[in-house]
């Protein structure tokens, strides 16, 4: 078993491998940005080391770095949780290459699910029902194509995006066109990767889950209210994409929660709910 391992990412995700990392007897190491400097995973782990600035080229998606810290810091593994260098192949190699375990796929398996289109195109030939979408785009013509085909709402994705960066949503034709061109910025800038496709966005319904959850909560049925809120909070990044206001609403909801929470005796569970509140705020 590791004695070490560092944690690539930030955020619930960082705390959530850290906090299993304490429970099995492993130190862990945290990676913060310029942006993080007073977020939870900072002071959660065992070590702490600054990356970056808080543009995540310079720090989460610094792949040198990262590598550099962990060589540092006596690490013998890196935990990259989901987004940011996850599904990035050259990673797991530069791990490879310096002695680090990369805990995740090798990277022949990243080269293929590293990039949507290509992860996409395998599922499809190997009959895996997938959200309908378009294959590589270039151009914005071909864009308007696929959107008019697939149905509005689009989400226009950058092949090598991942953490939500590289996700633009447009709710409607007039949108496609701002979208179609952050997504590639985004794609460039961050992976390196213009390829971009458009996919049919599903609307999620939010309200009907987040009453439950508070029904629940009126109702002290914590392991329920549990539940619902873990699910809830896997959506959250759908909706800081796709619906702002929505975001502020839910955030501000959940707080309430944890305000009902608080008559509750069961501190451990507070303390989740807190950490979790910690990562949405620090987006």
């Amino acid at each position: 078993m590791f004695k070490k391992i560092l944690v690539a990412n930030r955020g619930e995700i960082a705390i959530r491998i850290m906090r299993t990392c304490r429970e099995l007897g492993i130190k862990s190491v945290a990676i913060y940005s310029s942006a993080d400097e007073n977020a939870l995973h900072r002071y959660y782990a065992d070590e702490a080391y600054y990356v970056g600035k808080a543009d995540p080229k310079d720090s989460y998606l610094n792949i040198e770095r990262i590598v550099e810290i962990a060589k540092k810091s006596g690490a013998e593994a890196i935990h990259p949780g989901y987004g940011f260098v996850s599904e990035n192949p050259s990673f797991a190699k530069r791990c490879e290459e310096e002695g680090i375990v990369f805990i995740g796929p090798p990277p022949k398996v990243l080269e293929i699910s590293g990039s949507k289109i290509e992860a996409r195109r395998k599922m499809k030939s190997a009959k895996v029902p997938i959200v309908p979408g378009s294959p590589a785009i270039s151009s914005l013509d071909r864009a308007f194509k696929w959107a008019e085909k697939i149905g509005y709402p689009v989400a226009v994705k950058a092949s090598g995006g991942g953490g939500g960066i590289g996700i633009t949503v447009a709710w409607n034709e007039g949108e496609l066109e701002s979208a179609f061109t952050k997504s590639r910025a985004f794609g460039e800038k961050y992976f390196k990767d213009p390829d971009e496709f458009v996919r049919r966005l599903s609307k999620i319904i939010r309200n009907e889950m987040l009453l439950e959850a508070l029904k629940s909560l009126n109702n002290k049925k914590l392991k329920e209210a549990d539940n619902v809120l873990r699910a809830m909070l896997n959506l959250y990044r759908f909706i800081v994409l796709g619906d702002l206001q929505g975001y502020y609403q839910f955030v501000k909801e959940l707080s309430n929660c944890y305000r009902m929470l608080t008559e509750e005796k069961e501190l451990r569970r507070r303390e989740e709910y807190m950490r979790i509140l910690s990562s949405l705020r620090g987006l």
